[in-house]
Parts: C-alpha cells; sequence; structure tokens
C-alpha cells in the first residue's frame, strides 16, 4: 500500500481491495497467500487488522491503517534495509508484548525516530494524517524546499507537458523560481 516512484514520492494506495481486511492471528496461511513475499520477511500489516477467533471482522479499513504499514517502511529506510516487524514479532506487538525500540532507536534522526514512533502506534486513533505528519516533518528531516519542488514536480508530471521538448522548456521558463526557491545563487540558474 505504499509505493515510492522515481522522484521519491510516496503514494498510499491499495490495488488489491480483494485482500481481506482481518487476518486471523492464529492463521499464518491466510497471511502468506496475501502478504508475504517469500524472500524478506516483514510484516507491515497495521496490528488492528489481526483478530482472535472470537473477535469480529473489520468491515473497512481506516487511513491509519496505511499509516502504520507507512511509518514501518520510512523506519526501514532509516534502517537500511532492516524491517521493524516481521510476522511474529506484530503478534507480539499488539499484545504488548514486544517493542520496535531496539530497531527504532538506531534511527539517528530523532524527528524521524519520533515520526516512526507515532506513526507505529498500537493505538489507530492516536495516529494522525499523513498531511499532519508530512507538515510535522518539513523543515526537520523533509527540506522547506519540498513545499515548492512536490507542486512543480507535480505539474511536471501533467499531460500538458507530457513530452521530453515541452518538460525542459517548463524547467528552463521557470529557472528564476526555481533558483529563488532552493536559494540558489543566480550564477548557478543561468
Amino acid at each position: 500500500n505504499v509505493m515510492i516512484n522515481s522522484w521519491g514520492w510516496v503514494v498510499l494506495t491499495d490495488f488489491a481491495l480483494h485482500k481481506p481486511k482481518s487476518l486471523y492471528a492464529d492463521d499464518p496461511a491466510t497471511y502468506d497467500r496475501w502478504f508475504e513475499t517469500g524472500e524478506r520477511t516483514r510484516c507491515y500489516v497495521a496490528p488492528e487488522r489481526f483478530r482472535e477467533r472470537d473477535q469480529k471482522l473489520l468491515k473497512a479499513l481506516s487511513p491509519a491503517c496505511d499509516i502504520f504499514s507507512l511509518g514501518c517502511c520510512i523506519a526501514e529506510v532509516f534502517l537500511d534495509g532492516e524491517a521493524l516487524f516481521n510476522r511474529e514479532q506484530l503478534l507480539m506487538y499488539r499484545k504488548n508484548r514486544f517493542s520496535p525500540t531496539k530497531s527504532t532507536s538506531r534511527i539517528k534522526n530523532a524527528d524521524a525516530r519520533a515520526m516512526v514512533t507515532h506513526m507505529t502506534q498500537l493505538d489507530p486513533k492516536k495516529r494522525e494524517s499523513a498531511d499532519r505528519y508530512m507538515r510535522n516533518a518539513l523543515g526537520k528531516f523533509i527540506p522547506f524546499s519540498y513545499r515548492f519542488l512536490y507542486p512543480f514536480f507535480q505539474k511536471l508530471a501533467t499531460r500538458a507537458l507530457s513530452d521530453s521538448d515541452a518538460r525542459v522548456l517548463y524547467i528552463a521558463m521557470e529557472s528564476e523560481s526555481i533558483a529563488r526557491e532552493l536559494d540558489v545563487d543566480d550564477d548557478v540558474a543561468t
């Protein structure tokens, strides 16, 4: 549910609407069928999606589920590819018998560590929206230039600028504003 494009944009999405919303904690076969990739065992399914046999199944997923998964992915980036949870750890985490603190404490950037910890907290009601996390991270470990770059690249990706020549022309026409927004010397922009 988390995609990163070639420009480094994170997109929360869900192509597999047919996947089960809930998973029985004692049924690894269903988890493996829908979520296990085989080679690299990791489990970034939100803990609230796992149920005991006597619990009601979820009828709908909330954005908080994707925030949890995104937090796990961000942690993996800062941990140089180390998974925050495998399935067994996540099942223990949902019962307060495992803590990812040993891993998250190795995230050197304190702001990123705090955000990952908040995004992956057990209570989904306490997780914020993606927009709120982004706003809080600006100027900390996401540069302020993001405010300019995101809409700029969004425009660059439109159909109006679908061919290479149009994109190059657009960048050339916007070079002064790019330099100003990114605080680049005028000599570099020309």
